[in-house]
């Protein structure tokens, strides 16, 4: 298993609240694309919590990097 995976499974184990801050801290710490500031939309911010809700609350399948690097050519039609 990567370090990325490693770290991902300790944050998973991370009250709901704290996933959340970490997750947009994460973000934030990107570098800007051109044109753009590290300050995330409003609508992505909101889309980010909806889906953070669905997982804690259970309606969100969760995928190890793994299987979903696996499921990538199924995706693209090459698989």
């Amino acid at each position: 298993m990567s370090r990325g995976n490693d770290v991902f499974s300790q944050a998973l184990g991370l009250p709901a609240q704290q996933r959340r801050e970490l997750a947009l801290r994460l973000l934030e710490s990107l570098p800007p694309e051109e044109g753009r500031s590290n300050e995330l939309d409003v609508e992505y911010e909101a889309e980010l919590l909806r889906r953070m809700e669905e997982i804690d609350a259970g309606k969100a399948k969760m995928l190890t990097m793994d299987e979903v690097m696996a499921g990538l050519p199924k995706r693209r039609g090459k698989g």
